[in-house]
């Protein structure tokens, strides 16, 4: 039976969650007109400043009571202390700007009225261009500080969004880096509500892998390799026929004029070239850190093989990264359109090469259990002795030959295609890579728990951020609004409606 004051505790929490979704949704809003409605930004501002003020106070009591029964000696205290100081940063410094932001409305509200004020005591008869509106030269403005005005409302939201992502991560359960809280029963009805919807999208996740396998497990006479080849080809064809490829009826032979790629922009079109800058940096960035990659795979191998030098070569490894990052994007202005193109290719190459080499090894496994043999793990037979016939049919020594023969392959077309413009060539190349990558993910659903495994990886990488990088982004951010919002209160930078 519960007591009066556990039925009120309960009341109280229900409020605070309809409360807390309910500025969240107005909050929403306020950006939408923000961002699209640039008429209605003086009042928008002082609405969503209202919102942004109000909110904290739903969720405070509760985040500071998860504090408050944290071990001292907990990792998760620690991090606990560094997330609630950035929230108290962020939030000062932008409370502050927003509030210099709305000042700066106002005094352009006050000069737009005098204008009006001053351009009806002018007889309109008078006037050289009766057509024509007085306007103020302080309500001027340039691309300069208009790119800055949009730079404040930019930072705006993603402080307000980001910090939304620190209060829900810490009314999580989870306990990835760090015991929360021994006794949930310290949570209060709000926090374990949040903590429930949290772990909605794992449960989701998981009855989806469920399923799966309780279509495939009854088929005790399939191996699961037979399962997984037939799942994933079943899959494939229904995406590329389905989804990509168009055949015209009565074709005859392979036309690729003829045939009409669907739901697959070309990646070498004229958006391409617009954003050249933006590309070579990308592809850069991803080249670099396939680089880095293999490097730590090299060292680690040489670490496990001839020495060890401890944190000394973890060192060198941080050096070896940051110089070649440095090169390659300091040098980067270097790398013409086509060069961007070829080193594009270079990464999907890439891409295929490491979709497509599980599914060649599979056929081989296949063929191979026919014959009455199988793929070995070790390069070596259990007493060190070599032996030709296991290192040709062992799985190390065959995906790295498999995996570079695909990347030649698909390197060496792909550059003929650029060469010859055979962009829909590229086109259906890269519906084949989507394709690809859905059939194989599907196939391994067949024998393992594949969507909660992404689950798991993107919730980690996410919680991670969330954890050590965000507190002190939005710190970082919150001071630039705060400096960009201080200078245009000075100068009279922000542009209203009035």
């Amino acid at each position: 039976m519960a007591t009066d004051e556990e039925e009120e505790a309960a009341t109280s929490s229900k409020f605070k969650l309809v409360y807390f979704f309910m500025t969240v949704c107005l909050q929403i809003i306020s950006f939408v007109f923000l961002f699209n409605y640039r008429s209605t930004e003086y009042i928008v501002y002082v609405f969503s400043f209202l919102v942004f003020c109000i909110s904290p106070f739903i969720w405070l009591t509760d985040l500071l009571a998860i504090g408050n029964v944290l071990n001292l000696n907990s990792v998760y205290f620690n991090l606990f202390l560094y997330k609630e100081l950035s929230l108290v940063i962020s939030f000062v410094l932008l409370f502050s700007g927003i509030i210099f932001v709305l000042l700066t409305n106002e005094t352009i509200r006050k000069q737009k009225v005098d204008q009006k004020s001053k351009a009806d005591k002018v007889d309109y008869w008078k006037r050289e261009n009766p057509t024509e509106n007085i306007k103020l030269d302080s309500l001027k403005t340039s691309n300069l500080r208009e790119n800055k005005n949009k730079t404040i409302l930019r930072l705006y939201a993603l402080i307000v969004i980001l910090s939304w992502g620190l209060v829900l991560e810490t009314f999580s359960d989870s306990d990835t880096f760090g015991q929360k809280v021994k006794n949930k029963h310290v949570y209060s009805e709000f926090a374990k509500t949040i903590a429930w919807l949290l772990n909605g999208p794992k449960k989701i996740m998981n009855r989806i892998d469920d399923v799966i396998h309780e279509q495939m497990d009854p088929l005790t006479g399939v191996s699961p390799m037979v399962k997984a080849f037939c799942v994933y080809f079943v899959t494939f064809i229904a995406l590329f026929f389905g989804l990509f490829i168009r055949i015209p009826l009565g074709l005859k032979g392979v036309n690729y004029n003829k045939i009409r790629v669907a739901n697959m922009e070309n990646i070498f079109g004229p958006t391409f070239f617009r954003n050249i800058d933006q590309n070579r940096n990308v592809a850069i960035f991803f080249t670099c850190w396939f680089l880095s990659f293999i490097l730590l795979g090299f060292i680690n191998w040489l670490q496990s093989k001839f020495f060890s030098f401890g944190s000394f070569l973890k060192i060198i490894y941080f050096l070896l990264v940051i110089l070649i990052f440095g090169l390659f994007f300091g040098y980067r202005k270097l790398l013409d359109a086509r060069s961007v193109q070829l080193l594009v290719m270079f990464l999907l190459s890439l891409l295929c090469a490491a979709l497509g080499t599980p599914i060649l090894v599979g056929i081989i496994q296949l063929f191979l259990e026919i014959s009455g043999r199988s793929l070995t793990t070790n390069l070596f037979e259990s007493s060190g002795s070599f032996n030709i016939i296991n290192f040709v049919f062992s799985i190390p020594f065959l995906t790295l030959v498999l995996f570079i023969f695909l990347f030649a392959l698909v390197m060496s077309l792909g550059k003929q295609w650029i060469q010859d413009d055979a962009y829909k060539r590229i086109q259906i190349f890269n519906a084949i890579l989507v394709c690809m990558a859905v059939s194989l993910f599907m196939g391994l659903a067949t024998t393992y728990n594949m969507f909660t495994h992404v689950f798991n990886i993107v919730r980690f990488i996410l919680e991670g951020l969330f954890v050590f990088f965000v507190p002190l982004l939005i710190v970082l951010m919150s001071i630039v609004l705060f400096v960009y919002s201080f200078k245009s209160y000075q100068k009279g930078l922000v542009m209203t409606d009035g």
